[in-house]
């Protein structure tokens, strides 16, 4: 009688337990991340889609299963009902995006997402704020597809049409002309924890510039997606300096070495071959202090996006060299502005802004054992720097 009853109790303490666990733990959520919104289906086979889910709407996961196509998928819970999604159109973490207002005057905050809700504010533009939600359905209004967003301003929440603005997963690159490096950057090293990383490295090809040991490497053991995205590493090394760096970009790679000057190298930088194919040169000259500065010498072209498309624009660039080993470089950055040709005021005060020139820049180098830059914003080419201009000879790459 009495093992019975201390069974009992045991299983009844085993129980509460597991529930004080289970609720010291909590449910595990997930926020949707595709924009507008995702695809919710009626069980795992993903053939029926019964709900479209707002981007950021957060949900209680129930399990994460493979089906039978080998996708991954999370049985989850949403407004008392059960659902199934692509594992990959969820996130642990809140998803972010940021707006920033494109209108040339002021753009109307609305209490709700239609043109015929009440007007709460006035915003005006350039203001950028993160969006707190977006309302699914795709309108067009005065010929443009988007979306409305929710927003806060001076204490208000209220709605806007995307149409009127600038997006970006980061609220910096929403003022990115003015915030564009031309200043050179000085490579910093950290010598014993490098060195044990490039153990796990294989090296695939190795240089010499000035002392230096440029050495090419690639993770071991990589599966065939982290080799699409890391690419190769270039080390720099330097035994009697006590100097070892390696590059951050995804895959970097030398165009050409002692050049534009002696002691300096000409690499390129690429930002992941699989899902964001951009890239730019540098120059890093390998003096007593390796240096880096953006060349601008092959790509001229940045792009914006916005929710419902991307556009492109062109930098307006010209290098020049001297035999005195001077770089000179002129550069026209156009701001993130999209191509809109609107002739009607629908949903802001006036028509929104076209593209434009925001910046110009000067930029004077001279290598040497070091390297010496002066940077001139919206001068033109300045004054004391005219004369060397004109004479001297355009970058013949």
């Amino acid at each position: 009688m009495k093992s019975k009853l201390y069974l009992t109790i045991l299983f009844f303490l085993f129980v509460c337990s597991d529930k004080k666990n289970e609720t010291e733990q909590g449910p595990i959520h997930r926020f949707v991340t595709q924009i507008p919104a995702t695809e919710a289906y009626d069980s795992s086979a993903l053939k029926k889609v019964t709900l479209l889910i707002p981007w950021k709407t957060k949900v209680t996961i129930r399990e994460i299963i493979q089906n039978k196509d080998s996708i991954s998928i999370i049985h989850f819970s949403y407004e008392g009902r059960d659902y199934y999604g692509k594992e990959s159109d969820f996130s642990v973490n809140e998803p972010e995006l940021y707006m920033r207002v494109n209108v040339n005057s002021r753009l109307r905050l609305r209490s709700k997402p239609n043109k015929d809700s009440d007007v709460l504010e006035k915003i005006p533009n350039g203001y950028v704020s993160p969006i707190l939600s977006i309302d699914p359905k795709l309108v067009t209004i005065d010929g443009i597809k988007g979306y409305w967003f929710q927003i806060a301003y001076n204490g208000l929440n209220g709605w806007i049409f995307s149409g009127y603005t600038i997006t970006s997963r980061s609220d910096v690159s929403l003022s990115w002309a003015d915030r564009i490096n031309l200043e050179p950057e000085e490579l910093s090293s950290n010598l014993s924890d490098l060195q044990t990383e490039l153990m796990d490295y294989d090296v695939k090809e190795t240089t010499s510039v000035n002392g230096y040991e440029l050495i090419f490497a690639r993770r071991k053991n990589q599966t065939e997606m982290e080799e699409c995205i890391e690419g190769d590493k270039l080390f720099i090394y330097n035994k009697k300096e006590d100097f070892i760096y390696k590059s951050e970009s995804f895959s970097i790679s030398i165009r050409q070495e002692n050049y534009p000057f002696t002691n300096a190298i000409l690499v390129r930088e690429e930002h992941c071959g699989c899902c964001c194919p951009s890239a730019s040169d540098s120059i890093i000259h390998l003096g007593k202090v390796p240096i880096k500065i953006n060349s601008f010498l092959n790509d001229s072209t940045m792009s914006c996006s916005y929710v419902y498309g991307e556009t492109s624009f062109s930098y307006e660039i010209k290098n020049k060299f001297t035999k005195n080993q001077e770089n000179l470089k002129y550069v026209r950055t156009p701001d993130c502005y999209e191509f809109f040709n609107s002739n009607h005021d629908i949903d802001s005060e006036v028509t929104i802004i076209p593209p434009k020139i925001s910046n110009e820049y000067f930029v004077y180098s001279k290598y040497g054992k070091t390297l010496e830059v002066e940077v001139y914003k919206n001068e033109g080419i300045p004054k004391q720097f005219k004369t060397l201009w004109e004479e001297s000879n355009t970058d013949s790459q």
